[in-house]
């Protein structure tokens, strides 16, 4: 059991949970089952961007409005929601409600991304900063978990960002050295910070193949399957019809390398910001290019993260370049090649903390080149998957107790 009892907590991200991401789903999940578990009687209230019942059924909290609009398209031009020249702003006063009456706030996930530059009441980190302002204001003890930073921290605004943290953020759990160390560099206080392990691997789900037969019962026949989940960083993506051939070269190849069935798992299904957020849109335009004797099956339907992992399940091999869906196959002891994206600090801390840097995968490297590698991957999958299990119980362990850093 925790020794710090609380009576009510607040989580939250930016631009983070419930914004259809199985990723950030996956660090939210960890989050309350760990909770639930050393601490039942805690009441938990999700601030987030979609707030629903059907959220709310699913991981039994609260949910509530946070200060992002529900769309790109009401946001441009605007501060956060209720910071305009509206009279009325509902959501300002459900959120100082849940304050007054809570303990603590955790912030999760990428909450100091700058994929668009921040600036006064807009972007993903000064959303992060807006949150511990109220924080502040009603007295919350502040803590952060899951945390990834990917690259060097450097604008001034940024900058000054990290030191209101610092000075205000009572416990700092990140996934990963390279995390702690960039932290570290901006000047944040290293005796904050702890470095546990990433919220997904401790996440707590059932195998049920009545799932897999409900939404694909095709995947409960004895053949050969190799999941595909990929996706685009489409807000610096130029020669994407380039990207899409490359894919449906290399996938047709390997699928009849392996006489298997390609079987494309989405890993993110949100749309409201950008289209190329949602991975079904890459898989549909990936597809459209495969050789013609290529055997697929696209997974069109929004899946909820018990879904996707006993989706996941019925895989032999999977191929992605998104961290979280190599995690969910890792924790059905399933290997796979992941590509390498412009984050250098996203994908390659991971693969060596499993000890297999040989999965990761460079995709500017010629078509020829990936083939040969993967072909690799798949022939000595049985091995590597040997090779990961005790990391993996390790990482998963690590993870149920990153709890109890926040004693």
């Amino acid at each position: 059991m925790t020794k710090k009892k609380f009576k009510k907590i607040i989580i939250a991200g930016s631009s983070t949970f419930t914004v259809k991401n199985l990723g950030d789903e996956a660090m939210l999940l960890n989050m309350i089952q760990c909770f639930k578990k050393q601490s039942p009687k805690t009441k938990i209230t999700l601030l987030c961007r979609h707030p629903s019942k059907k959220i709310e059924k699913l991981y039994g909290i609260k949910s509530v409005k946070n200060f992002e609009f529900d769309r790109k398209k009401d946001s441009i031009g605007k501060f956060f929601l209720g910071f305009n020249s509206q009279k009325k702003a509902k959501n300002l006063y459900q959120i100082k409600r849940e304050f007054e009456g809570a303990d603590a706030i955790f912030l999760g996930g990428n909450i100091l991304m700058e994929i668009r530059e921040n600036s006064f009441l807009r972007g993903v980190a000064s959303h992060t900063i807006l949150l511990v302002q109220f924080a502040r204001l009603f007295g919350l003890k502040v803590y952060m978990f899951g945390i990834n930073v990917v690259t060097d921290i450097k604008s001034k605004l940024m900058m000054d960002y990290v030191n209101f943290l610092s000075n205000l953020t009572e416990k700092v759990l990140v996934r990963e050295k390279s995390a702690k160390d960039y932290l570290v560099k901006a000047n944040f206080n290293p005796k904050k910070i702890h470095i546990g392990s990433d919220p997904a691997f401790g996440i707590s789900f059932k195998h049920d193949d009545n799932i897999v037969k409900k939404i694909c019962p095709k995947l409960l026949k004895k053949k050969k399957f190799i999941g595909v989940c990929i996706r685009t960083e489409y807000w610096k993506f130029k020669n994407i019809k380039e990207f899409y051939l490359k894919h449906a070269k290399i996938l047709s190849f390997i699928a009849g390398y392996t006489h298997s069935t390609l079987v494309f798992i989405p890993n993110c299904f949100y749309n409201e910001s950008h289209p190329l957020q949602d991975d079904r849109v890459i898989h549909k335009q990936i597809i459209k290019r495969l050789n013609s004797d290529v055997d697929y099956i696209l997974l069109n339907k929004e899946q909820n993260i018990f879904e996707n992992l006993n989706l996941i399940s019925k895989v032999d091999f999977h191929i992605t370049n998104r961290r979280h869906s190599f995690i969910f196959a890792a924790l059905n002891n399933i290997t796979g090649a992941i590509y390498d994206i412009k984050f250098k600090g996203h994908l390659k801390p991971l693969v060596k903390e499993l000890n297999i840097e040989e999965c990761l995968i460079n995709f500017d490297a010629d078509t020829n080149s990936i083939i040969k590698k993967i072909k690799f991957l798949y022939d000595n999958k049985t091995k590597i998957v040997h090779k990961t299990k005790k990391k993996i119980k390790i990482l998963t362990k690590n993870a149920r107790d990153n709890i109890n850093y926040f004693k």
